[in-house]
C-alpha cells in the first residue's frame, strides 16, 4: 500500500484568486479611480442645478431628501470652492432666479499625514461634506454666511470627497470650503 501511494500522482488544490486590494479609503461610488497624485488637476467637478420649485417649497423640509441634484442645469470645473458672499451662479429665468439653486462637487482628497486637519467652512444656506461616504460637515438650514475654522480627524489615505450646497432664500448667498493644511491635497480623478 505504501508503494502505491509513493508512485501515485497528487495535486495541490489552488484557492480562488485574491482580488487586488483597494487603495486606503477607496469607496465604490461614481468617483472613478483615484488620481495619479504626481500629476493631477487640483479642483472639483461641479454640477449646478436650478431649483425649479415654488419659493415656499424650497424654504422648508430636508434638502437631502429632495431631488435637487438629479437634473443639473450645467457642469463645470471649479479649481476651488472659495466663492465668498454674493455668489449667484445659476440664472435661467425661473421664478425666484438667481436665488434657489443647488450644487454638488466631487473630487479626491489625499491625506499625507494622520492628524486633526483644519478647514475653513461657511455657507448661506445649507452645506454638507462627505469624506469616504461619511458625513463630516453639516450646516443645515438657512443661515448667515459666517465662515469659520473647523478641524477634522483624518488618517493617511485617499478618499472620495463630496460637497453639496443648497441656496434656499433670496437674501444673500455664499460658500467657502477649503482645507488649510499642507498635508491635504484635492484632485480630480483621471
Amino acid at each position: 500500500m505504501i508503494w502505491l501511494l509513493a508512485c501515485s500522482e497528487y495535486g495541490v488544490r489552488q484557492g480562488p484568486d485574491v482580488p487586488v486590494a483597494e487603495p486606503p479609503g477607496a469607496a465604490e461610488d461614481d468617483f472613478g479611480d483615484p488620481p495619479d497624485w504626481g500629476d493631477c488637476t487640483a479642483g472639483f467637478d461641479g454640477l449646478y442645478s436650478n431649483l425649479a420649485v415654488e419659493v415656499e417649497d424650497a424654504e422648508v423640509g430636508d434638502p437631502l431628501t429632495q431631488d435637487w441634484w438629479d437634473a443639473p442645469a450645467f457642469a463645470r470645473f471649479d479649481p476651488n470652492l472659495e466663492f465668498g458672499s454674493g455668489w449667484w451662479p445659476v440664472d435661467e429665468g425661473l421664478a425666484g432666479d438667481p436665488a434657489y439653486f443647488a450644487a454638488e462637487w466631487t473630487a479626491w482628497l489625499r491625506v499625507w499625514e494622520d492628524g486633526e486637519h483644519p478647514f475653513v467652512v461657511g455657507a448661506k444656506d445649507d452645506l454638507w461634506v462627505w469624506v469616504n461616504g461619511e458625513l463630516v460637515v453639516e450646516l443645515p438650514g438657512p443661515q448667515d454666511y459666517a465662515p469659520q475654522e473647523i478641524t477634522l480627524p483624518l488618517e493617511v489615505g485617499q478618499y472620495p470627497l463630496r460637497v453639496r450646497f443648497a441656496q434656499r432664500s433670496s437674501e444673500g448667498s455664499g460658500l467657502r470650503f477649503r482645507p488649510l493644511s499642507e498635508d491635504l491635497s484635492i484632485c480630480l480623478p483621471e
